[in-house]
């Protein structure tokens, strides 16, 4: 019988000319969950579980999903936490053991050449107080011939995350009078006294485009400036390079061919989504999921509770956009339907950078918040029970192309509660 209504389904949402007689027949859905409460606990939600990893390297080195509280949730069900990981070590200067405070970063001397083992606390420190964006800030001023830099592999907390031809995005908060530049420099060395290949970003003004020290850019939007050598890559991606070399290392740097000064914190590095490797959270279900339900054609509503956890670990950071999606799959194994939905936990952000429209439900800094994605999209369904034939993803970012791409992806953790998927024979309102 439900293989019979299976295959009614689909017919009947394909005609869309039914009465309500088939209301009926779909009535045993109504406020259904094909999903338990302690769905996060119960079933086999997986991160990034189609991609192979590269040799030391697992899916725990670039997210993390573990169990926060077992009855917390809004309704009692279990809180999980799921984060996008900083790959680069103190990156929110927190670490008050690490040497020099403001490591990894050092600064460098391209005239003699050489890195500088003791700078001045003028030319590079770590600050709290006037001008501090998240407790301990880096200040830097550089004059020309000076420059502050991070040699990437050697930086990142596992340094088998730093791959070869995969590119990288980075965001940081920064405040600072002047317009901010930064270079990568492919295969640095520190003997070369000068640069190699290097391609740069350049923000598009002050900070947040202000003169003054005092304003803050979370929202970091740079330009190539030199789009040729940037080889057409988007805003805030680089690409690794020959990692192998034991003498060379790619390089990441502030200030070059003139002085520069100002504020930085916060700062986060994540390698960029690119096939399977997709930073979201996974769970696939085949049509008898649930026992006494079958999953069937129509249009499907997908929720998660989400909040703020309080930050206690270091390099941790909030999330301030989550990451819906619903797939259906045909009998091939293709994706016959996606869709998904990025949701902003700040309305500002939700203006700036939401090309739907939607995706602002409320700010869950302190409280649970549902964040609800209602598809508007058929879903067409194999009638083969024994595969996957819908998948689920959540992601405390936005690796989708669902956002406007110059800003679409960074390190954060939030924490999810109690998913919810629904059925409706009808689009939902």
């Amino acid at each position: 019988m439900k293989r019979l209504i299976g295959l009614f389904a689909a017919m009947a949402t394909a005609a869309l000319t039914l009465t309500c007689t088939v209301s009926d027949l779909f009535s045993e859905y109504d406020g259904q969950s094909f999903l338990s409460t302690t769905s996060l606990q119960s079933d086999n939600w997986e991160l990034m579980p189609d991609y192979s990893f590269e040799t030391g390297t697992t899916a725990e080195d670039y997210m993390d999903y573990s169990l926060e509280s077992a009855t917390g949730g809004p309704n009692g069900g279990p809180v999980y936490r799921l984060e996008i990981k900083n790959l680069l070590q103190n990156g929110d200067f927190e670490d008050t053991s690490a040497s020099p405070a403001y490591s990894p970063w050092f600064i460098y001397d391209e005239v003699t050449p050489e890195i500088v083992a003791s700078p001045a606390a003028s030319v590079i420190d770590v600050i709290t107080g006037t001008n501090e964006i998240s407790n301990r800030t880096v200040f830097f001023s550089t004059d020309t011939g000076y420059r502050a830099a991070i040699k990437l592999k050697d930086s990142f907390v596992n340094p088998e995350t730093y791959i070869s031809d995969q590119n990288y995005v980075f965001n940081f908060s920064y405040r600072t009078a002047s317009i901010i530049k930064m270079f990568f420099e492919p295969d640095w060395s520190e003997s070369s006294g000068g640069f190699l290949d290097t391609y740069g970003f350049q923000s598009s003004g002050g900070a947040g485009g202000s003169q003054e020290d005092t304003s803050l850019s979370n929202n970091n939007i740079f330009a190539p400036i030199d789009p040729e050598l940037a080889e057409a890559r988007g805003p805030n991606v680089f690409g690794a390079q020959n990692t192998s070399y034991p003498t060379l290392g790619d390089t990441w740097t502030f200030a070059t061919d003139k002085s520069q000064s100002g504020y930085f914190d916060n700062f986060r590095i994540v390698r960029d989504t690119a096939g399977d490797f997709d930073l979201r959270l996974r769970l696939k279900l085949d049509l008898d999921h649930r026992q006494d339900l079958e999953l069937i054609p129509g249009y499907y509503r997908f929720s998660v509770y989400v909040k703020d956890e309080t930050i206690t670990s270091l390099n941790t950071f909030n999330s301030d956009r989550v990451e819906l999606s619903i797939t259906g799959y045909d009998t091939s194994n293709q994706i016959s339907t996606e869709d998904s939905q990025v949701f902003y936990k700040d309305e500002t952000l939700h203006d700036l950078y939401s090309q739907s429209g939607e995706g602002y439900t409320g700010d869950w800094s302190s409280s649970w918040i549902q964040l609800v994605l209602a598809s508007d999209k058929l879903i067409q369904l194999p009638n083969i029970s024994q595969d996957p034939v819908m998948e689920l993803t959540i992601s405390p970012s936005n690796p989708g192309t669902s956002d406007a791409g110059w800003n679409r992806l960074t390190a954060g953790s939030v924490l999810i509660s109690e998913p919810v998927l629904e059925y409706s024979s009808t689009p939902w309102d």
